[in-house]
């Protein structure tokens, strides 16, 4: 409905931008590796980049691009690890508690011996561009 909103909504020769994680880009980041809870309960809702391309088009959107895409989302390891603290993305609001500590406790670990780890940094992103016509 959003997508089809969005078309209504551009004048013609209106780009879309949708940027998400696609569940292969996600499912090696640090929410996932240290709440493996997180898997299943994403890979159940998370979009891929063909069905986004599908969307995109049932919509009437033409001229797709789909691009990985890198992006900074944390300044630090401890960000990150504060974040993750404040259950940042709506996954971690579905682990159960006692896993969820669990995370955290092997999530500080990891940060105390690798403090300078890009990987704590870095999301891996699709940026998906879709283009109405000015025919329509």
């Amino acid at each position: 409905q959003v997508i089809s909103e969005c078309w209504r909504v551009l004048t013609s020769r209106g780009v879309i931008m949708v940027r998400y994680g696609d569940f292969e880009q996600i499912r090696h980041d640090v929410e996932h590796t240290f709440f493996p809870e997180t898997l299943a309960i994403d890979e159940a809702r998370i979009i891929t980049i063909g069905m986004m391309e599908s969307l995109l088009a049932d919509a009437g959107f033409s001229g797709l691009v789909s691009e990985e895409i890198t992006q900074q989302t944390f300044a630090t390891g401890k960000a990150h690890l504060e974040a993750v603290r404040l259950k940042n993305t709506s996954t971690l609001t579905l682990v159960p508690t006692e896993a969820f500590e669990k995370g955290i406790n092997k999530l500080e670990k990891y940060i105390r011996n690798n403090p300078n780890d890009p990987w704590l940094l870095v999301d891996r992103m699709t940026m998906a561009v879709g283009y109405k016509s000015s025919a329509t």
